[in-house]
């Protein structure tokens, strides 16, 4: 880690365009960050249909405070690049943390087990996979969402029930999975070409 500080300072210190970008980047996600507090004149979706098709930057967008224009539907064209960076920004960093998270746990059980010590069969990593989905989609997000709009608390414990009759169900095609000799083959994991074959 140290290294890496070592290389950013190194870059920070001898390249304008590094420079140059990782301000943009800074200055965008601060903007992100405080753009709900914003003076916008137009709200993103708020529909202006008597200015609708404006261009950008002529008299009459600066007079009706359109100054990027407006879309078909008088849609403010300003309010809706921001907000949507906003949400470019909310989608791709979460990404980036469970890929790099899921990235060093492969990496480190390769390192660790090397390329025969684990093995799975297709049908468990198959159901593995399915399990991460289910579990991240109805043990997390839904009752984040559901948290986050103030639902009735039926709806985290609806969430949850489905969650367990699907975990039932997947146990129940593991068991049916595990019959066929396809699904049966052993193959290292973490390892490539584990389809083949």
């Amino acid at each position: 880690m140290r290294q890496l500080w070592h290389h950013l300072i190194q870059l920070w210190q001898s390249n304008r365009i590094f420079k140059l970008a990782a301000a943009y980047l800074l200055l965008l996600f601060i903007l992100v960050l405080l753009l709900p507090w914003l003076p916008l004149p137009y709200a993103p979706n708020y529909l202006d249909f008597s200015n609708s098709y404006i261009p950008p930057f002529t008299p009459k967008s600066i007079q009706t405070s359109h100054f990027l224009g407006t879309d078909g539907l008088g849609r403010d064209i300003l309010s809706n690049v921001l907000y949507g960076a906003r949400s470019a920004f909310f989608i791709s960093i979460p990404v980036m943390t469970i890929a790099t998270i899921l990235g060093t746990g492969i990496g480190i059980s390769a390192g660790y087990f090397g390329d025969k010590a684990l093995q799975l069969y297709r049908y468990q990593l198959l159901l593995l996979v399915c399990l991460i989905s289910i579990l991240m989609y109805y043990g997390v997000y839904i009752p984040i969402q559901i948290a986050q709009y103030s639902l009735p608390y039926t709806y985290t414990i609806n969430s949850l029930a489905v969650l367990v009759v699907l975990i039932i169900a997947i146990g129940i095609l593991a068991i049916c999975l595990a019959r066929y000799s396809y699904w049966k083959k052993a193959f290292p994991y973490p390892s490539t070409g584990w389809w083949c074959g």
